[in-house]
């Protein structure tokens, strides 16, 4: 076939594979889609319909259990209460039960052998159902002299498991082979009197009515097990021979099902769930659900087969399929038949079609007269060739327009970038300085200020960030970074930035760090923080009453990485539903008045959305009017395939120590702390959390036990004196918030010290959470006895105070053994140790700035103008091991290097008299001129667009750092260009 040759398929044959192919294409998938989200359905159903009916009937079991064990609670009463003194008050008592309750066997009462020292007292034996025993005639009793020898029930387990635990007990069931092969249970309670333990009252209960009730509620089709603690086989409706004999553990042995020896291992820790499994026996699917009877420790098993609930699906696909057919065929008909009457017309616009593509656009539509569909795209063809010969003139007219655009948008950006500079000189003052008196020695409230300013610098820098962001990203120019940092790091400084506010609005704020997120990820820190900060500070904005909490959890895993969702929960005003479209467009609110009662411009949420999409995440919001909204965003992070095991895992140690980059010591450094080892282990330490904030409670709840701590929770400090007090639990540090909803949490810690001082009983270390500017008088307690942190409670915050508390009085007897010097404590490396975990980049500024290796080899020149900035520069050079001169402008910077031999020149762009473009490139020529050595010049410059970095390079620089300084970022690249100096020498 030559390449000329065109092959032709008739118009009937295309117009049915045009529609015969759609309609079976778009049917099919209906029809697939539809069964599977029915099957979807129907099993999600199945196993929803499964654990509630399993639920209530499991309760029903529990109650007639419980309903003939309180007949031995109410014995151990009558005991401890009556004080009987003949074996004939007890045995009536018995009989009593006995008449009074049907599924109760039999019951005994025995005695502790110390109760009754000259051993003449008496024991009751125990006391079986029969006519005998209920109608009152006399039973026997025995000394325990001759007890003893006869029966030495202290070593049975039903004396000696409640005796021991001092608390009731139930034990497997088993059959009563003297009985009448009876299948039962005990139960048996511990009796106290004065708080003493006297002995034991028990009772055997029948267990045939739980066989009735289970074989009345499985009409409905399904069939039931009922087990014990220990897995053991209660009651089996179609397998009798199992009861006893058989566990869940042995019956999956068996018929070798995993899914069933997985369910058996489950209920045995008392917990629900639901399995899908084939069965060995009938060959037929089988569902299943287990729920606990709590109180009891026993579980029970529904099952039912797949083809109840399926069946019914299948039935309407076989019926869907049937339809299809016989529809393609009247479709097939139909085509047949009116294609003569569309094909004519068609072969018409064709030719027109043909000689338009040819450049004629003086052809017309002619021959075609209907006023059918055709006669109106012969019609629309018409209009449209008129409407082509118009826009040849109006792409002249727009090309204009577009110029004129171009022009202004140039104009926007020079203005953007000026603006940018002018407000990041004096910011990078405020950071730098800031960085600097954190590395310096401040008390902890100093410290925790000079953060908090640190934070807010970034954060100003962040949202002036905006007005260039938004401009890069309409112009497709913005770029996302991607390096480690760490996440719960960077969410917690969004904390320290908004505490302020929130906590002049009178509202809680807090975070919740889910245990399966990594702590290390690789992405752009900054936008993460951007949009967290936006969303948060607008929840805060709009939030009257109540408080705003951030959550950071894991949505799901992927091939190579895992996505993280971060939600932000307000209690606010809520938003319309009809409004919700006009959230995330560019300088638009939800309401117009909005503006003047709360602010705003409504350019972040744009942001915000535009970041969330360029790092291939998602945002959203939900919200209920009136309630409360929820905004959150979606962020995939590619981490190790070791770490995603790790988090699937739910576990923090590392199973390939050798070939995970993470593994420090076992454990996984990309994790969160989860587990403390060594000698300051806190795991299994006790703690008592106040709060009656559930969310914020929650949060330290989670944390706590991420590290190990056993925690117990209460909402009032009269619930805390209670525990404390009344109930004497011990507690090895009391976590208290500084309000409460029935005292303060001062007046909570005096009322607590007088009653224990009462009782000489030692105080409890304390730890109070207050509002940032609070001050809490602690000193009505012991020096080394208590501590206050910040709200909002960040993690590293919490775990120094913790090991601040446990191992205080570890602390005060070293000091005053002279192992420690208190003044000690307070230098900068212990402050540091005990403000705990920092960003990932600050271990990498502490190696990199270490100035050792440094101290007399390099030599620079800063050129800046600004005198914060010089002395910023300057302490940071300093401090990293250089030496360094100034110099005030470019003409002052290139007099210094004809004077002086600099290894590296940091040179400002914008100065007075001379900028810093015209000074590289002086310098330059006088390198060429007077054949001197290339000195490395790196642009330390505000100036933070695309073209000022590459106008940097274009004037002869070899670097580039924009302002406010990075130290990593700036050291690294002088030390990258020293040692290319040393190199070439």
């Amino acid at each position: 076939m030559s390449s000329k040759t065109i092959v032709k398929f008739p118009i009937r044959r295309k117009l049915l594979l045009l529609i015969c192919l759609p309609v079976v294409f778009v049917y099919g998938t209906v029809t697939v889609i539809r069964t599977v989200m029915e099957l979807k359905t129907a099993t999600a159903n199945t196993y929803q319909y499964l654990t509630e009916s399993t639920a209530h009937h499991a309760r029903t079991c529990e109650v007639v259990l419980l309903s003939s064990s309180k007949a031995a609670h109410g014995l151990a009463g009558y005991i401890a209460i009556r004080k009987p003194d003949s074996p004939e008050q007890i045995t009536d008592y018995i009989r009593q039960v006995l008449k009074e309750n049907p599924s109760i066997v039999g019951s005994a009462v025995a005695y502790e052998p110390d109760v009754f020292p000259n051993q003449a007292k008496y024991f009751s034996p125990y006391m079986y159902r029969s006519d005998t025993a209920v109608a009152g005639e006399k039973t026997e009793t025995f000394l325990y002299k001759d007890l003893a020898k006869e029966y030495p029930y202290h070593e049975w387990e039903w004396y000696a498991v409640p005796a021991k635990t001092q608390k009731p007990c139930w034990s497997e069931p088993y059959y009563d082979e003297g009985g009448g092969d009876v299948l039962m249970c005990t139960y048996s309670v511990p009796m106290f009197i004065d708080g003493k333990l006297i002995g034991v009252a028990t009772i055997d209960i029948a267990l045939d009515d739980l066989r009735d009730i289970l074989k009345e509620i499985a009409s409905d089709g399904g069939d039931y097990l009922l087990c014990s603690q220990t897995g053991k086989i209660i009651v089996a409706l179609t397998h009798p021979e199992w009861e006893v004999q058989e566990s869940i553990e042995s019956i999956s042995d068996k018929f070798n099902a995993p899914t069933i020896r997985a369910a058996g291992k489950r209920m045995i820790l008392g917990e629900s769930g639901h399995y899908f499994t084939k069965s060995k026996i009938t060959g037929k699917h089988i569902f299943g659900a287990y729920v606990p009877l709590k109180s009891i420790g026993w579980s029970l098993l529904k099952r039912i087969h797949e083809s109840d609930v399926f069946l019914p699906i299948y039935q309407r696909l076989t019926v869907s399929i049937f339809t299809l057919g016989s529809g393609l065929v009247v479709i097939v008909a139909v085509i047949l038949i009116a294609s003569k009457k569309i094909t004519d017309p068609l072969t018409r616009l064709l030719l027109v079609t043909r000689e338009l593509s040819q450049g004629n656009l003086n052809v017309e539509v002619t021959g075609i007269t209907s006023n059918d569909e055709t006669g109106e795209l012969a019609r629309g063809f018409g209009v449209m060739l008129g409407h082509l010969r118009a826009s040849i003139d109006e792409s002249v007219r727009s090309e204009t327009a577009k110029k004129a655009a171009d022009s202004a948008n140039s104009a926007k950006s020079q203005f953007l970038a000026q603006m940018s500079h002018e407000i990041r000189t004096p910011l990078n003052g405020v950071i730098g300085l800031s960085d600097l008196m954190l590395e310096t020695v401040l008390s902890p409230k100093q410290f925790e200020y000079t953060q908090l300013i640190n934070d807010a610098g970034k954060s100003l820098l962040f949202l002036i960030n905006d007005i260039l962001d938004f401009s890069k990203i309409e112009a497709g120019k913005l770029e996302i970074d991607n390096e480690k940092f760490e996440l719960l790091a960077t969410a917690e400084s969004v904390l320290g930035i908004l505490a302020s506010r929130a906590q002049d609005r009178n509202l809680e704020l807090n975070l919740f760090f889910n245990r399966n997120v990594p702590r290390i990820v690789k992405g752009d820190a900054g936008r993460i923080r951007q949009i967290l900060l936006n969303l948060t500070g607008n929840a805060v904005k709009f939030t009257e009453k109540g408080g705003v909490r951030i959550e950071i959890v894991t949505e799901s895993f992927t091939e190579d990485g895992i996505i993280v969702r971060f939600n932000v929960h307000d209690t606010g005003i809520g938003i319309p539903p009809q409004r919700i479209n006009r959230l995330f467009k560019a300088f638009s609110q939800v309401d117009a008045s909005t503006s003047r009662t709360y602010g705003g411009t409504g350019l972040g949420l744009a942001i915000s959305m535009k970041l969330a999409h360029l790092m291939n995440g998602e945002i959203g919001v939900e919200s209920i009017e009136g309630k409360g909204s929820t905004f959150w965003f979606t962020v995939p992070f590619k981490i190790e395939k070791t770490v995603v095991e790790c988090l699937k895992n739910d576990s923090a140690i590392c199973p390939n120590t050798q070939g995970c980059p993470y593994a420090v010591e076992g454990l996984c450094d990309a994790l969160v702390y989860k587990e403390v080892k060594g000698k300051y282990n806190i795991a299994g330490r006790k703690v008592l959390i106040i709060d009656d904030n559930n969310s914020q409670k929650t949060a330290l709840k989670s944390q706590l036990e991420d590290w190990g701590v056993n925690c117990t929770l209460c909402d009032s400090g009269a619930e805390a004196i209670h525990l404390i007090v009344n109930q004497r639990k011990n507690y090895e540090i009391i976590l208290a918030d500084g309000t409460l909803a029935d005292v303060s949490g001062i007046s909570f810690a005096k009322q607590l010290a007088e009653l224990l001082s009462e009782r000489h009983i030692k105080i409890p270390q304390m730890i109070f959470l207050r509002s940032i500017s609070d001050e809490l008088d602690l000193s009505f307690l012991p020096a080394d006895g208590s501590e206050s942190i910040s709200k909002p409670v960040c993690t590293s915050a919490l775990f120094d105070a913790l090991m601040n508390r446990f191992y205080a009085a570890d602390m005060r007897i070293q000091q005053d053994s002279g192992v420690i010097d208190p003044k000690a404590l307070e230098s900068q490396e212990a402050l540091q140790k005990r403000r705990g975990l920092k960003q990932i980049k600050h271990r990498e500024t502490a190696a990199i700035r270490s100035p050792a290796a440094r101290l007399g080899t390099t030599h620079i020149l800063v050129v800046e103008d600004n005198k914060i900035n010089q002395i910023v520069a300057k302490n940071l050079l300093q401090e990293s091991g250089y030496t360094c001169d100034l110099a005030t402008n470019g003409i002052e910077a290139c007099e210094a290097v004809r004077k002086k031999n600099y290894d590296v020149v940091l040179m400002d762009c914008q100065m007075p008299e001379m900028d810093g473009f015209e000074a590289t490139d002086l310098i330059r020529k006088w390198e060429f001129e007077q054949n001197k050595k290339h000195i490395p010049i790196i642009a330390l410059t505000a100036n933070a667009t695309k073209e000022d970095v590459q106008r940097c390079y274009d004037c002869g620089m070899d670097a580039y750092c924009s302002k406010p300084i990075d130290p990593v970022a700036l050291i690294r690249q002088i030390d990258l260009w020293r040692s290319k100096d040393k190199k070439e020498e």
